[in-house]
C-alpha cells in the first residue's frame, strides 16, 4: 500500500509538472489584456465577430458589446453573392453600426445600401473617414444600391468628415458639390473608378467643377479613370490651394507634356501621379504604382516630374519613341483581360439566379403536390361522414 501511495503521489507530481510547463510556454489566452484581445479582435473581421467569435466566451462577448470595439467597423464584401439577395450583408453591416452607440469614427462598406448609409448618418455625428465600395443603382439585387439623393441626405449628417472615398462607383458624383458644402473639414477625396478611360472617348469635367467649387481645403485628391480635361484640372489647382497630393493616373483625356499646365502641377503638387503611369490592380482593390525596375521589366511607358527643375520628362528606362504605342498596346490587352473577366461575372451570376430559380420553381411544385393531396384527403372524409 505504502508502495502504491508513493507511485501515486509521483505521478500527480509530475503531472503538475508538466501543467506547469505548458502554462508558462503556452499562457492561458483568457489571462490577457483586454486591450490586446480587442486588437486581435479586430483583425479577424467584424462579420465574423457578430456571427461567431462573441459566443465563444464571456469576455469575447463583454468586448463585442463595448461601443469603443465598433469606432472602426470594415465589412468587405460578401463570399457569396447569395448573401446578398438574402440580405445577410446589409443586416451584419447594420448590426454593426448599431453597436457603435454614435461611437463611429472610421467605416468602410462593401456593396452599401440606401438602409445602411441611413444608420451611418444617424450613427456617425462623429466620423471622420468613410469609404464606400461598389456603390451603384443598377445592381442585380433589385432593392440594393445608392442614389445621388440618399448620398447627399447622409452627408449633411456628417459634417466632420475628414475624407471620403468611392471605390469603384457607378453612380453619378453630380452629388460632390452638396457633399462638399456639406463636409466642409473634407481633406480627402479619393475617386476610383473601375471602368478605364482611353483617349479619345467622351470629356466630362463635372466632376472636377464640383470639386474645385465646393472642396476649398483638400489636401489629398485621388481620381483615377476619370474623364476630365485640362479645363478641370486647371479648376482644381484654382480651387484647391492647399492641395499637396494629385493623382490623375488613368486619366488620358488629359495632356501635361511641354505645356504651362503640366507645369503648374509640378509646381504647386508636391506629390504628383500622371495619366500614363503604370495602374496596376491587385486583389484587394487597391492601386499601387510600381518601382521602376517594375517598369524596365514590363515595359509600360510612364511618365514622372522633376520637382526641382518644375518640367515632366518621361522615365529614361522607357523608349520615347514607342512610348504611346506601347501604352495604347497595353491598354488594349488590358481591355480584353477586363471584358473576359465581366464575361465570367456575368455567366456566375446567371448560373447562380438560375440555380435559385430552379431551387424556388421545385419548392412551388412540391408545394402545389401537397395541397392537392390535402384537398383530396379532405374531400374523402367529407363524403365519408
Amino acid at each position: 500500500m505504502a508502495l502504491k501511495s508513493v507511485s501515486v503521489a509521483g505521478e500527480v507530481s509530475e503531472a503538475r509538472v508538466k501543467e506547469t510547463t505548458i502554462a508558462a510556454v503556452f499562457p492561458n489566452w483568457l489571462d490577457l489584456p483586454t486591450a490586446v484581445t480587442a486588437n486581435i479582435l479586430q483583425k479577424v473581421g467584424h462579420v465574423d465577430v457578430l456571427k461567431s467569435v462573441q459566443f465563444v466566451c464571456t469576455g469575447w462577448h463583454c468586448i463585442s458589446m463595448d461601443p469603443l470595439f465598433w469606432r472602426t467597423i470594415c465589412v468587405t464584401a460578401p463570399k457569396t453573392y447569395l448573401d446578398l439577395v438574402v440580405g445577410k450583408h446589409g443586416f451584419y453591416a447594420i448590426k454593426a453600426i448599431n453597436r457603435s452607440c454614435s461611437q463611429l469614427e472610421d467605416i468602410s462598406i462593401a456593396y452599401p445600401t440606401a438602409s445602411i448609409l441611413r444608420h451611418i448618418s444617424n450613427s456617425g455625428k462623429n466620423l471622420r473617414r468613410m469609404r464606400l465600395e461598389r456603390c451603384s443603382p443598377n445592381s442585380f439585387c433589385f432593392y440594393f444600391g445608392l442614389s445621388n439623393r440618399e448620398l447627399i441626405e447622409a452627408a449633411k449628417k456628417l459634417p466632420l468628415l475628414e475624407e471620403l472615398e468611392f471605390l469603384h462607383p457607378d453612380v453619378s458624383m453630380g452629388c460632390l458639390e452638396t457633399i462638399g458644402q456639406s463636409c466642409p473639414l473634407l481633406k480627402v477625396l479619393k475617386i476610383i473608378k473601375k471602368k478605364k478611360n482611353i483617349r479619345g472617348t467622351e470629356c466630362d469635367d463635372e466632376e472636377a467643377f464640383h470639386i474645385a467649387k465646393s472642396m476649398p481645403n483638400l489636401r489629398h485628391l485621388t481620381l483615377l479613370r476619370n474623364r476630365l480635361t485640362n479645363a478641370g484640372l486647371l479648376a482644381i489647382l484654382n480651387g484647391c490651394s492647399h492641395l499637396d497630393f494629385l493623382d490623375v493616373r488613368g486619366c488620358f483625356n488629359l495632356d501635361l507634356e511641354d505645356t504651362s499646365l503640366g507645369k503648374s502641377c509640378a509646381a504647386q503638387i508636391k506629390e504628383l501621379r500622371l495619366p500614363h503611369e503604370y495602374l496596376a490592380e491587385s486583389s484587394d482593390n487597391e492601386f499601387d504604382i510600381t518601382t521602376n525596375s517594375d517598369l524596365r521589366n514590363s515595359a509600360v511607358p510612364c511618365c514622372c516630374f522633376t520637382q526641382s527643375s518644375h518640367t515632366l520628362t518621361h522615365c529614361p528606362a522607357m523608349n520615347l519613341q514607342n512610348s504611346h504605342s506601347n501604352c495604347y498596346m497595353f491598354r488594349e490587352k488590358r481591355e480584353r483581360e477586363l471584358n473576359t473577366r465581366e464575361l465570367k461575372k456575368q455567366n456566375l451570376h446567371l448560373t447562380l439566379f438560375n440555380n435559385l430559380l430552379n431551387t424556388i420553381t421545385d419548392k412551388k411544385k412540391k408545394l402545389t403536390t401537397h395541397s392537392t393531396t390535402l384537398r383530396i384527403g379532405l374531400h374523402f372524409l367529407k363524403n365519408r361522414n
